[in-house]
This record gives C-alpha cells, sequence and structure tokens, in this order.
C-alpha cells in the first residue's frame, strides 16, 4: 500500500499583501489568508445591488447615519489570518470614517468589527 503524498499547504497572504496584487479585472476576496476568485455577478443581482445602493445612500445622508460604500471597497473582516470581503453595500457609522485607509481609491481597505 502505497504512502498518500501530503496535502500541501495553501500560501497564505495578508490583507497587505492581497491589496498589492495587480489589478487584472478579476474580482477577488481573502478568505482565512487563502485568495479566492469571485464569479461576476449577473444582471438581476447587478439591478438589485445598484437599488439597494440607491435607497441605502439616500435615507443614509438624510438622516445623518454615516457612510455608504458599494463593492469596490474591501472591508477587513478577521486578522491572522486575515478575510477581507467585498461586500455588495455597507453603511458604516461616522465614527467609522477614520478606519478606512484610502491607499489608492480602487483599492482601499476598510477595516469592520465584527461581533
Amino acid at each position: 500500500m502505497a504512502n498518500a503524498a501530503p496535502a500541501a499547504r495553501p500560501v497564505l497572504l495578508t490583507a497587505d499583501e492581497f491589496l498589492r496584487i495587480p489589478d487584472d479585472g478579476m474580482r477577488r476576496e481573502l478568505v482565512r489568508g487563502e485568495v479566492r476568485e469571485m464569479s461576476p455577478a449577473g444582471s438581476r443581482h447587478g439591478r438589485v445591488g445598484a437599488t439597494i445602493l440607491s435607497r441605502l445612500e439616500s435615507y443614509v445622508r438624510e438622516h445623518g447615519f454615516g457612510v455608504v460604500f458599494n463593492a469596490d471597497t474591501g472591508f477587513r473582516l478577521a486578522s491572522n489570518p486575515d478575510t477581507v470581503s467585498h461586500p455588495d453595500t455597507v453603511s458604516h457609522p461616522d465614527t467609522a470614517r477614520d478606519r478606512v485607509t484610502g491607499r489608492k481609491p480602487a483599492r482601499s481597505l476598510a477595516t469592520a468589527r465584527t461581533r
């Protein structure tokens, strides 16, 4: 009986290393340090997301509840190993503005605390 070769361990990236991946148009997330490529969303998903973003932005602005981000913004949801996600729409209270970093407009990374 032959011994099975041990499974290769995936290379884990930090959030900072993840942000340095060149933009080739492919959407990616970092899940517990592993890069996962995302499939493009369909047209229905895009329409629903745009409607939610528009209505949420209007409501948040009208009531002074903070800021709204679209799916271009990455959020660090966990550390060590890091998880960076791109939710379709996110609303942050005003106090979170200082946690948003602006390295490059399309490649920024916000830190969200999950409870």
